[in-house]
């Protein structure tokens, strides 16, 4: 849910025999102290169904390193409505009064009542009246009890279009029922509504010197990349990691197992004797690089999102520091990743079995240390293979402190676990939309993915991702990224698309559905 957007309650609620009922819709903080309070009306009186629009919070356009986002970040967090039927005494008065009054049936005795009622509504402390609405109803009651007036006059003082806008908006509540309280977590506005740009900083800037080999960017010689990214109209920078990068069973090229001696090695196989999650690689530059990075991106409106990819090079300070948290073999060695038959003999998985408690501590330092730097969002590379408690307190311990901190799930996976993430505290989450690419499929997934579940998950469209080369892309060449690129911007919300992309590189590895030399 985001702060400031509309969206539909609804109840069933209804009251014993002939009287009338009333129900609102109670929007409390955190401490549940009640912000607002929303009237409902009665759409459907046979099945006693009714409806109201609410929004929590106030929306605003301010960015989270802009002047002023104070007020927004107050408003963030864990909110909760609960629905409050009640009897509508002055609703179910003048049914019967107009009638009685009509009719010259007990007539003074009905007026009598209107004018006890209309008193004890401008003293009730519930109904939140104002000065002047206090006084509109209290004159109100001198006008009916007035016996020197016409019936038919009396009533008309209780039936004014002022006391009718009241009861609209500040009713006297009798008989109050509330309803259980319903979670709802607050994001920033626009944390669903993005335009995603994958910025591999080691190309930005990068050349051949006179030897050809490759010399690769670092974060200063990517800074005017950032105005490219501003001027095609993207939101979201997103840096695949920036960390140390392991020696130890360096991948080289195409996912060889001997790397040459110029082979960068793959990014997500983090750390080395220089550091690990916590520094930037020296290759890239220093942490005050990448603080001005993140400033000059902020000057042009655009959100820095790091890829948080929880796993570690044979070389990371943790093996040496906390070799409990990883898995051992019976001769002794710790086992590298693998999702069979993919091997990454590169990268060791974490146990999180170990020290959860312990791993989740260092999680929530690392990402404090780099929410301080200037990110905001972070990209989880493959949550769904780490237990989602684990997710649900991280993410819990760094929105307590950053509430405007936003995460997405990388997670290729079943339904039933994006929507876990989902409750975890992921604002966003990749998704199967690659692999759909005929009318039909299309037709079937964009109902899925923009119906009651996406609410949920908040998928975001990426045509392609820097290892996910479909047929599609690779045969279609221009007009098929064109349409692919539309699709997923059209299709949802969010969509993204890596640097390259917009170079049509479309050549996939032989044999994998994915591009050569990435």
């Amino acid at each position: 849910m985001e702060l400031g957007e509309a969206f539909k309650v609804t109840a069933q609620v209804f009251i014993e025999g002939r009287t009338k009922a009333g129900a609102t819709v109670s929007v409390r903080n955190t401490r549940g102290t009640e912000k607002a309070r929303f009237p409902m009306t009665c759409t459907n009186p046979g099945l006693d169904r009714w409806e109201a629009m609410v929004k929590i919070g106030d929306h605003s356009d301010l960015k989270p390193w802009e002047d002023g986002y104070a007020d927004v970040k107050k408003q963030l967090g864990e909110w909760h409505i609960v629905v409050e039927g009640w009897e509508d005494t002055y609703a179910s008065w003048l049914h019967d009064a107009q009638i009685k009054v009509e009719v010259g049936d007990d007539a003074e005795n009905a007026l009598e009542s209107g004018a006890q009622l209309l008193e004890r509504w401008a003293g009730a402390r519930d109904s939140k009246l104002t000065a002047d609405d206090k006084k509109t109803l209290r004159e109100a009651a001198k006008a009916v009890a007035d016996k020197s007036l016409d019936a038919t006059a009396r009533l008309a003082a209780a039936t004014t279009d002022a006391i009718a806008s009241l009861h609209e908006t500040n009713p006297l509540r009798d008989g109050l029922s509330a309803s259980n309280p319903q979670r709802f977590r607050v994001e920033r506005p626009k944390s669903s509504f993005a335009a995603w740009y994958q910025f591999f900083l080691r190309s930005e800037g990068a050349y051949f010197d006179a030897d050809g080999k490759i010399v690769q960017g670092t974060l200063k010689t990517a800074l005017s990349g950032l105005d490219r990214a501003k001027t095609e109209g993207f939101d979201i920078v997103y840096l695949p990691p920036i960390f140390p990068i392991g020696v130890t069973n360096r991948k080289g090229r195409n996912n060889t197992l001997i790397a040459g001696p110029h082979d960068p090695g793959s990014p997500f196989g983090i750390g080395s004797e220089l550091g690990g999650h916590d520094t930037v690689d020296p290759l890239l530059g220093t942490m005050d690089d990448f603080k001005a990075f993140c400033a000059h991106a902020h000057e042009l409106g655009l959100e820095v999102a790091l890829d948080f990819a929880l796993q570690c090079s044979p070389d990371h300070p943790w093996v040496k520091q906390h070799p409990n948290w990883f898995r051992t073999k019976p001769d002794g060695t710790i086992a590298f990743a693998e999702n069979p038959p993919k091997k990454y003999q590169d990268i060791y998985p974490i146990d999180f079995n170990a020290d959860m408690e312990g791993i989740e501590a260092e999680v929530e330092r690392i990402m404090d240390l780099w929410i301080k730097a200037g990110v905001t969002i972070f990209r989880v590379d493959n949550p769904h293979t780490k237990p989602v408690r684990f997710w649900q307190d991280v993410i819990a311990a760094v929105t307590k402190k950053h509430p405007e901190t936003l995460f997405l799930a990388e997670a290729f996976t079943r339904p039933g676990m994006m929507r876990a993430l989902s409750y975890a505290g992921f604002t966003q989450s990749h998704c199967y939309f690659p692999w759909r690419n005929t009318k039909e499929e299309l037709e079937e997934y964009l109902e899925e993915t923009n119906g009651d579940g996406g609410f949920y998950q908040h998928n975001t469209f990426w045509p392609s991702t820097p290892d996910i080369m479909t047929a599609y892309l690779r045969d279609n060449g221009i007009a098929g990224h064109a349409v692919r690129a539309v699709l997923a911007a059209m299709g949802s919300p969010s969509w993204g698309i890596y640097n390259g992309y917009e170079l049509i590189e479309n050549k996939q590895r032989p044999g994998f559905e994915e591009q050569i030399d990435n």
